[in-house]
């Protein structure tokens, strides 16, 4: 089963997606914490398609990130923001395939919506 493979093992009923948007139906009707056995939790938010994070610095956010921590003191310039900058060891880390491409892009679209909340 493909939670499995994840890291999850599923404990509740899961309902099918829907063919065109891949989106599913609310199965469950009381929030819950689940944990990974890979380190990490799942948050089950029946009614919620997506959360908001308001109290986190745009510039705090790369420390939500474990797979970032062992790059971070390795770019060129001390105030990398982690986007553009040449030298930057989390982006050459992406690159190079030691962090995965859609984390990298995730922090990417949070950091970006953290800078627009500020504003």
């Amino acid at each position: 089963m493909a939670a499995e493979r994840r890291g999850c093992t599923p404990t509740q009923s899961v309902g099918v997606r829907h063919y065109v948007t891949f989106k599913g139906r609310h199965t469950t009707t009381a929030t819950q914490l689940l944990s990974l056995r890979i380190e990490g939790w799942v948050a089950d938010t029946p009614g919620l398609r997506e959360l908001e994070i308001l109290r986190l610095d745009p510039e705090d956010l790369v420390y939500c990130f474990p797979e970032f921590k062992e790059h971070l003191d390795h770019c060129r310039f001390d105030d990398c923001r982690h986007e553009r900058e040449p030298g930057c060891a989390i982006k050459g880390a992406m690159e190079a395939g030691n962090i995965q491409k859609r984390r990298y892009e995730s922090y990417l679209i949070l950091k970006s919506e953290l800078c627009s909340a500020k504003n």
